[in-house]
């Protein structure tokens, strides 16, 4: 399956994506549903189509929205059932899963943290692998805010 996406300098790309399935015989993934009931986040998985992932790594770099700090960002095909996670390489691989129960409250963007690690600015990195329908990818950066897309 091939997907036209507009890259950081506004050329078009395309980006190849591959289904996932952990057995051939199982055919479809899991894939995370989330909801708020409530003040609490309840997650759980339900059977869907085929799980994808990106064919290739590809990569941005920009300067932070609000920090103005350059970040590398390399969107990295992922393994089935890993699900969407980011990984800080400026602080030695740690990773924040994305999830709503690491959802922290700040004023006009959405921040994750987990474990103390925060990445900030999360929501237009995560709009492409979701209007892509990708379900499994790891977020490669070097900074913790985002670059303004």
């Amino acid at each position: 399956m091939e997907s036209l996406v507009l890259g950081a300098s506004g050329l078009p790309l395309t980006v190849k994506l591959v289904h996932l399935s952990r057995k051939a015989s199982q055919g479809f993934g899991s894939c995370n549903r989330a909801s708020f009931t409530g003040n609490h986040v309840v997650e759980k998985q339900v059977n869907c189509r085929p799980q994808q992932t990106l064919c290739r790594p590809v990569q941005v770099v920009g300067r932070g929205y609000w920090s103005g700090v350059e970040n590398r960002v390399e969107l990295r095909p992922g393994l089935a059932d890993s699900g969407i996670r980011f990984v800080r390489e400026d602080l030695g691989g740690a990773c924040v899963p994305v999830s709503l129960r690491n959802r922290i409250e700040a004023t006009k963007r959405t921040n994750l943290q987990a474990g103390g690690v925060t990445i900030e600015m999360v929501e237009h990195v995560l709009s492409a692998p979701a209007a892509l329908g990708v379900d499994c990818c790891e977020i490669s950066l070097t900074a913790a805010e985002l670059p303004g897309l």
